[in-house]
């Protein structure tokens, strides 16, 4: 039988002794986790920004410039937070509706895939119409510890013309998600002459995918010569094949010179495939 010296016996008991509590994914239950998080949470890495509370302290929504053009590509960064801990973002613009989203690969969590922390970037389209424009980020993460919340935190975005032709892209609910099987949704596209002149443009739609490539047009290019003050909206249907990648896409109205892509303006909106 080995016997430890005396000394190191001593050495032992004092480390046991003064040792940290065990961390709560210590043990195999994985503590707190185990307990609170791991119902919706089941294929996740055990980590510590997994369980962690995140915070809401000093939380900033910083678009990438203080001057846009109308359907300029727009960025908002989203930054601060108590401490570093998987988040879920989404920028939503006029109406409420959904710009642009940051999750995981199954929408609650990492399954061991990318972690997605602060800060972060949320990415959409410039109005078409002069003036600010009142955007919010909203925040979703653990706020205590015990429960999670959605918080919205200012993004103004500043548009410094009107355009001549001005387009929203409107889907028929926001946040919209589409099943593992996919599935139709409906859409309105509105256009308005802003000038009492007739406007000739091209209009078209692209999708950005869940990989960041770009897609399409899987609408159009249409010519259309736009009467002078004119107003319309067309009714349009969003198809998704069950095969299509699962993750978040951004659907993109756009106008303007299809030939040398020159935009008289844009908009668009976030959608989600599920696994």
């Amino acid at each position: 039988m080995v016997r430890f010296p005396r000394l190191l016996t001593v050495i032992l008991l004092l480390a046991l002794a003064t040792a940290k509590p065990a961390h709560p994914l210590d043990g195999p239950s994985h503590g707190y986790f185990g307990v609170r998080c791991v119902s919706c949470h089941s294929d996740d890495d055990l980590t510590c920004n997994g369980c962690h509370h995140h915070g809401a302290q000093d939380l900033v929504a910083e678009p990438d410039k203080d001057l846009y053009s109308p359907g300029e590509e727009v960025r908002v960064t989203l930054s601060g937070g108590l401490q570093r801990g998987w988040v879920r973002a989404r920028l939503t613009g006029a109406s409420d509706v959904e710009v642009a989203r940051r999750t995981g690969p199954t929408f609650s969590g990492n399954d061991g895939g990318p972690q997605i922390v602060l800060p972060l970037e949320l990415v959409g389209r410039a109005p078409g119409t002069a003036g600010d424009h009142a955007w919010s980020a909203l925040y979703f993460g653990a706020e205590d510890g015990r429960r999670h919340s959605e918080i919205p935190v200012d993004a103004t975005i500043r548009v410094a013309t009107t355009a001549t032709a001005v387009v929203r892209a409107i889907p028929s609910r926001s946040p919209l998600f589409f099943g593992r099987g996919g599935g139709v949704e409906s859409m309105e596209v509105r256009l308005r002459n802003t000038t009492a002149a007739p406007v000739e443009i091209d209009a078209w739609i692209e999708l950005v995918l869940p990989d960041g490539a770009e897609a399409g047009p899987v609408y159009g290019p249409m010519s259309l010569l736009v009467p002078g003050s004119w107003e319309g909206r067309r009714a349009l249907s969003l198809a998704i094949p069950a095969k299509a990648p699962s993750g978040v896409y951004s659907l993109q109205v756009m106008v303007g010179d299809y030939t040398s892509k020159e935009l008289i303006d844009a908009d668009s909106f976030a959608f989600v495939k599920r696994p």
